[in-house]
């Protein structure tokens, strides 16, 4: 008997269905490797709470350049503009520096103003900026001038100046005569009223508004006023006093001349291009002689000067200073005939004889009569200054100077 073995053929379909398992597969893995790759190319996708980082976008530049650009500008320009003034403002500049005190600032200033200047004359544009100014009433020789309008001058009165008996000879060693007294003035009219200049640095330009003011209230009295900030008789190289004193008598033809100059002379100063100290016998000698010739200046036809002197000052060495130049003074106008010497110090002191900003009035209040710089007069100091004034000229020159 036969035994039959059946050997069964595996169906199509399971082969089939085997290599549609393993496509599957295959796919399956290719998937999970990209899944992989992408997850370790980006973590981000790894964690889904992780947030998305993107680039920042693309924005247009904001407006910082033209603002930067336009600053440029802006300096540029104001370079330019302050470059221009100089030149233009040179030669002032120049004058500025020299009229400094000597030393190391002057000769530094002196130092960088020099090509500046050269530069403003080789272009042109330093006299342009003089004839400026001098359209403006403000000429670059010196500081502006504040006088009062020029009126019309009556005719000049005739002088009545004694003539002075022969001088005695003196023995040896006297002392020098006082000058000869001089005759008084004409008693001063509506008609044909006192002709008063007043001259002086700004100190004085504060005294002589005051007095000009007092003066014209009068009715009797035509004044007039020539003062200049920053000046003195120590640095003639930057304004001459006597030259201009001898200008304004010729063209007012005053009968009495107020000076108060000497603010700005406590500084040393060149003596034939040599410099003299402060305070030394050479500087005293100098002064001197300034002062003198403005004296004989104002009264070389037969006017009367009154000198007003400095007053004291806040700081102890600054008084110590305005001190000797009013000595000087007081010496010269002692000497010249028709000058007087008014002494302005107690006028600006308290009690015990020491500064103060402050005075009591008549009333028994306080009166603010000098500035807070401290140097300058204020309204309430320059008038009682004005009142003494006018009482010595009265006393002085014979004079009663009321309506």
């Amino acid at each position: 008997m036969r035994t039959r073995v059946r050997i069964a053929a595996a169906p199509r379909h399971r082969r089939s269905r085997s290599l549609h398992v393993d496509a599957l597969s295959s796919l399956g893995r290719i998937s999970a490797t990209r899944d992989a790759r992408s997850q370790t190319a980006d973590p981000r996708s790894a964690d889904p709470a992780t947030p998305e980082l993107r680039p920042p976008p693309t924005t247009a530049p904001g407006p910082e350049g033209p603002r930067l650009l336009a600053a440029g500008r802006v300096l540029v320009i104001g370079f330019v503009c302050l470059g221009l003034w100089l030149l233009l403002d040179s030669h002032s500049l120049q004058r500025s520096a020299e009229s400094s005190p000597l030393g190391a600032r002057r000769t530094a200033a002196l130092t960088v103003l020099r090509p500046m200047v050269w530069v403003g004359n080789g272009t042109g544009l330093a006299y342009l900026g003089d004839l400026v100014k001098d359209a403006l009433g403000r000429p670059t020789g010196g500081p502006v001038v504040k006088s009062t309008p020029p009126v019309p001058l009556a005719s000049p009165r005739a002088r009545h100046t004694a003539a002075a008996p022969p001088a005695a000879p003196q023995p040896a060693g006297a002392p020098s005569p006082a000058p000869p007294a001089l005759p008084p003035l004409p008693q001063p009219t509506a008609a044909s009223p006192l002709r008063v200049l007043a001259v002086g640095d700004s100190i004085g330009e504060d005294f002589g508004q005051s007095l000009v003011a007092k003066l014209g209230a009068t009715g009797v009295v035509q004044p007039t006023l020539d003062g200049k900030i920053d000046t003195g008789l120590a640095r003639p190289d930057y304004f001459d006093w006597p030259g201009e004193l001898r200008t304004d008598v010729s063209r007012f033809q005053p009968d009495v001349v107020v000076a108060m100059i000497g603010a700005n002379d406590n500084q040393s100063f060149l003596v034939g291009g040599r410099a003299v100290g402060f305070g030394s016998p050479d500087w005293i000698a100098a002064y001197t002689q300034r002062v003198a010739t403005m004296m004989s200046e104002a009264t070389a036809q037969g006017q009367r000067m009154l000198w007003v002197g400095m007053p004291i000052m806040p700081s102890g060495g600054v008084s110590q200073q305005m001190q000797l130049v009013n000595s000087v003074v007081a010496g010269q106008a002692a000497v010249h005939p028709g000058v007087s010497y008014l002494d302005s110090w107690h006028v600006f002191v308290d009690s015990s004889g020491k500064y103060s900003a402050y005075l009591p009035d008549a009333s028994g209040g306080e009166q603010q009569i000098r500035e807070p710089d401290g140097i300058h007069l204020a309204r309430g100091g320059s008038d009682r200054l004005a009142d003494l004034a006018i009482t010595v000229m009265q006393s002085q020159f014979g004079v009663r100077l009321s309506s």
